[in-house]
């Protein structure tokens, strides 16, 4: 995907997001409200031939206004980044991390920004690396949170993982124990990038199962790991982290 088009999918999926953050209301007072506090009315009319008809009618009533303080409440986000090989190998890699770099650096007032990635390390090994993150690089509420980001998805930051599989249902549980460790009331959500196919589950069989890799099934980690990928995201949506 071009860097431009994954930039707009960022900002107007972080837009949508900051709307749902406003949903508790609270600071402005332009807010006005009407609703109709009483009234009566009544009418008739009569009419026939075609085109012909008269009728009458009155009523009464009486608006009421009151004002609503409003406040743009800021939100939480932890972004789970996938830096598995298949990440650079099929492209989305570079964008992905210019995208994401821009994004925050421009939302940054209205979104309290975290970051995540996965393989969390071993990256260097032939044999592949399963590893989960088990918590953030940069913590959601850290005064630098923004150049922590930018250095960490810069050319010199982290990087692809080499050898990197995709533990994603693992990561997901790890990122749903940091959100709870939050300090905040704010509401909090999950930005998972990823090029999908998510693996590493050792409990599937290469007997049964869809094979991520097209050079076939050495291994059970190398089956997909769909349905615990959805459990893992289901699970952070009952939490109230979506």
């Amino acid at each position: 995907m071009p860097q431009k088009c994954m930039l707009l999918a960022l900002a107007t999926l972080l837009a949508g997001i900051v709307s749902m953050g406003m949903g508790a209301c609270e600071a402005s007072s332009d807010l006005r409200s009407s609703s109709l506090d009483q009234g009566v009315g009544e009418g008739e009319g009569q009419g026939e031939g075609e085109g012909d008809g008269a009728g009458q009618g009155e009523g009464g009533g009486r608006c009421a206004e009151k004002g609503f303080p409003i406040t743009e409440q800021p939100v939480d986000m932890l972004i789970v980044l996938d830096r598995s090989f298949s990440m650079q190998d099929n492209g989305y890699w570079n964008p992905m991390c210019a995208a994401l770099r821009t994004v925050t650096a421009q939302i940054s007032d209205k979104i309290n920004f975290g970051l995540m990635v996965f393989p969390q390390s071993g990256c260097g090994d032939p044999a592949g690396s399963c590893e989960p993150a088990t918590a953030p690089i940069v913590d959601i509420g850290d005064p630098s949170a923004i150049s922590l980001i930018d250095n960490a998805l810069s050319p010199s930051g982290v990087g692809f993982c080499e050898f990197g599989a995709t533990p994603t249902a693992q990561t997901l549980k790890a990122a749903k124990t940091a959100l709870a460790a939050v300090k905040s009331t704010n509401k909090r959500f999950v930005l998972l990038a990823t090029d999908g196919a998510p693996n590493c589950n050792e409990n599937l069989s290469c007997k049964d199962c869809t094979v991520v890799h097209n050079y076939g099934c050495g291994a059970p980690t190398h089956c997909l790991d769909d349905l615990a990928t959805e459990t893992a995201a289901k699970d952070l949506y009952d939490a109230g982290y979506p």
